[in-house]
């Protein structure tokens, strides 16, 4: 699972066991994604390219012609630095597998969107691999909570089923 934090939040996490009572079971996470620290980009096994953008929710023509689904909005509340990572990653010693970013502490709400890249024609080379030009599999959304009063999803799946475009 990939997943966006608050850094603050888990910089106490510096082994295994640490982490194991943060972030092993669902319930962990639930319980972090409810207090706001947490975001999980859950795709299940396997390699996806996510694509973090520190703006508005806009996607281009092109990405919204190849949107699966979009998520409900996440909520993340931090002091300034947030992190996107693997969820065996997420630590207060950070490494080359996380990518940090410092932005204005506060509220922010996160949108993850879908995109079924490989429909698009010349996405996909003859083996079957993703060209130079493909979208990402995800496009994320970070922008400031200007409404507190919205209902976020608080799941540990990313993606509703029935929220499916196509």
């Amino acid at each position: 699972m990939l997943c966006i934090w608050n850094y603050d939040s888990f910089k106490h996490i510096h082994d295994y066991d640490t982490w194991d009572k943060e972030l092993c079971e669902d319930d962990d996470i639930s319980r972090n994604i409810k207090n706001r620290s947490f975001v999980p980009l859950n795709l299940g096994d396997g390699a996806f390219e996510v694509e973090v953008r520190l703006c508005e929710n806009n996607l281009s023509d092109r990405e919204r012609e190849y949107l699966l689904v979009p998520s409900q909005p996440y909520a993340l509340n931090t002091s300034g630095t947030i992190c996107v990572s693997g969820l065996e990653h997420v630590a207060g010693d950070t490494d080359e597998n996380v990518e940090t970013v410092k932005i204005k502490p506060g509220a922010y709400v996160i949108q993850a969107n879908l995109i079924d890249w490989n429909q698009e024609p010349g996405a996909v080379d003859s083996d079957g691999n993703p060209t130079n030009t493909a979208l990402p599999d995800m496009i994320v959304f970070i922008t400031e909570n200007g409404n507190q009063n919205i209902e976020y999803r608080t799941e540990v799946e990313t993606f509703r089923k029935e929220d499916a475009l196509r």
